[in-house]
């Protein structure tokens, strides 16, 4: 499973985008994409929900939901092409100003 990280600020609303790609440096377009948000404690702040994306760019909207509280989240990103399931995990970190 492969990780990035991203730093965002208390009470910020921003839309996380990632751009996609295998391990050839090619555009990888998945046919879905799923991501949900989990706490440091392993509570779903964010249940499954379908992400947007254009293309290999994939986009989940981080509202006040999880960033009215300080501290580290995870986002998790699932990706199905063809019928196979990729995960991805983007390590947030809510701070204040």
């Amino acid at each position: 499973m492969n990780y990035t990280y991203q730093t965002m600020s208390l009470y910020e609303n921003r839309v996380l985008e990632l751009t996609i790609i295998d391990q050839n440096g090619e555009a990888f377009t998945p046919d879905e994409i799923i991501y949900s948000v989990i706490d440091s404690s392993g509570t779903t702040i964010i249940a499954e929900t379908l992400a947007a994306n254009n293309d290999n760019v994939i986009y989940a909207d981080i509202t006040t939901t999880v960033t009215a509280t300080v501290g580290t989240y995870k986002v998790i990103w699932k990706l199905t092409k063809d019928e196979k399931i990729y995960y991805h995990v983007t390590s947030l970190e809510i701070t204040t100003l």
